[in-house]
């Protein structure tokens, strides 16, 4: 009995790589998971926002695939296809359903995009991947593209109230098609020639390798170095790019090109014959896994990479090409210099590249972490209130605030009127210490005054004490002299010089 065919629908932020138009990362992804998904008997719908239609798309007859405007529209979109589960490319897309969804959900984060922000001197971007990390509590499993992306998304989930000791993640690297495009190097261009192809992203600056790679280049004749690059296909808010290639100018080995469709840069690619892909080393690159390196390679392009890459150990096993320290950058002019004078080499290396591709990073073989969740498609049952952020515990923590805020403005009103209080009695304070100072000052003005009369008193008391000393001794003299016969003799005259007068 032929079991019955699982529907999957995967939620692009974006569109499909399409003849003819220039693919961005999500797109290219998107088709990567749902042809592997193929390849085990599911059957995979697709959609998008009505915004990012194009008219080849109108053109392309692209078989499930659904069109949505709003919200509205696209849970009419899940309803009509009835998936067993729903993927959500980079976690875009996850604000249109709501947490009590039954239908178990997969975040595919192919890119660290919160080490990106790093690099952005955007505040509107930080905050928007700060506030889509929130809708991840809405994902039951997890996609990244390498391993050491899986840590990083370990702690995230760690915070958003994942606490188990198995968390939802698996590790699904980029990936192509098994069946590769004939190659030949009979097809190659006659000029030996280097590429370097992407979006000019900030987290990536290959300029000085850039700078040995074509002073190297200058001495040689029939060699060139050809980079496709520019900005992403989408604007988006507060986004600088840097023009890596603008001070090289004047380069005679330079060839610049503006990006161009994703089919016609995978043909250019399979007519070159080495790709370049060395840059300064940071945390996004230590993490990221890279789609232009499996482009090479999957078009039989060796790849000169660095040292940090998430593919140097495998490109380096296989000799599917060279391996740089990112540190010595002059190493490339040593590779370059052996590479050039053994041409033949090239065509060693660009099967090995090919072979690298077969075993390890085709769709049919990437698939199994993804494929083994379908199998049991289940819901996750995360604390609902780590770090409180369950809804019981915010409407709890809503309550409290708004009875501190109450409680706060009692005591801002009582704290006002305390104030006053506090100012009248500050003032009623300084008015006695002014009447205390002017006391102060007559009391100081009258104290001297009484000192003046007090020692003028004492002055007194002395004098008449003297003087009633000298009237006692006046006195008792006196009293001497009446005593003496010669003052009888005299009131004895006096009484008849009276009477004679009389």
């Amino acid at each position: 009995m032929v079991a019955r065919q699982k529907n999957i629908l995967i939620y692009i932020h974006g569109m499909l790589p399409l003849p003819g138009e220039i693919a961005t990362g999500n797109g290219i992804r998107a088709q990567g998971l749902a042809e592997g998904l193929k390849t085990k008997g599911h059957n995979v719908h697709y959609c998008t926002r009505e915004d990012f239609v194009t008219r080849n798309f109108k053109s392309s007859n692209i078989k499930n695939f659904h069109v949505f405007r709003d919200k509205k529209e696209f849970m009419k979109t899940i309803e009509l296809v009835k998936p067993v589960i729903v993927i959500f490319e980079q976690g875009d897309g996850l604000e249109y359903i709501d947490s009590s969804i039954d239908i178990p959900i997969v975040a595919d984060l192919f890119a660290p995009r919160i080490l990106e922000s790093l690099f952005l001197d955007s505040k509107i971007y930080r905050d928007k991947i700060l506030n889509q990390m929130l809708q991840f509590r809405k994902v039951d499993f997890f996609l990244c593209s390498t391993e050491r992306q899986k840590y990083v998304l370990a702690s995230i989930l760690f915070l958003l109230g994942f606490y188990n000791k198995k968390l939802p993640i698996g590790v699904v690297p980029i990936s192509t098609s098994p069946i590769l495009p004939y190659r030949s190097f009979v097809r190659k261009f006659k000029d030996l020639t280097f590429v370097y192809g992407g979006v000019f992203w900030p987290w990536q600056n290959p300029v000085k390798c850039l700078a040995h790679l074509l002073k190297t280049l200058e001495k040689y004749e029939k060699v060139r170095l050809v980079i496709f690059g520019g900005e992403y296909k989408y604007k988006l808010d507060n986004f600088k790019y840097k023009n890596s290639v603008k001070e090289f100018s004047n380069s005679s080995k330079l060839i610049f090109k503006k990006m161009i469709p994703y089919d016609k840069l995978l043909h250019f690619y399979r007519q070159s014959h080495i790709a370049f892909d060395i840059m300064e080393r940071n945390i996004e690159r230590e993490v990221s896994f890279s789609f232009r390196v499996i482009d090479y390679l999957q078009c039989g392009l060796p790849v000169l990479t660095a040292n940090y890459s998430e593919l140097s150990k495998d490109i380096d096993i296989y000799k599917a090409g060279w391996v740089v320290d990112d540190a010595k950058p002059e190493k490339v002019k040593n590779i370059l210099e052996k590479i050039l004078s053994n041409p033949g080499i090239l065509e060693i290396y660009s099967d090995n590249a090919i072979k690298l591709i077969e075993d390890k990073y085709t769709w049919d073989k990437t698939i199994k972490p993804l494929e083994d969740f379908c199998k049991k498609p289940n819901k996750n049952n995360i604390l609902q209130d780590f770090f409180n952020l369950s809804q019981k515990t915010i409407k709890k923590q809503e309550k409290d605030l708004v009875e501190t805020r109450q409680e706060v403005e009692k005591l801002e009103f009582k704290i006002s009127e305390y104030q006053k209080l506090l100012n009248s009695t500050q003032t009623y304070a300084a008015k006695l210490e002014k009447e205390k100072k002017t006391l102060y000052d007559e009391f100081l003005v009258k104290s001297k005054g009484f000192e003046e009369r007090t020692l003028w008193l004492e002055s007194s008391q002395k004098t008449i004490k003297k003087q009633e000393k000298d009237l006692v001794r006046f006195e008792q003299e006196i009293g001497r002299i009446k005593s003496t016969k010669w003052y009888k003799l005299y009131e004895k005259v006096s009484s008849i010089s009276k009477k004679k007068k009389t």
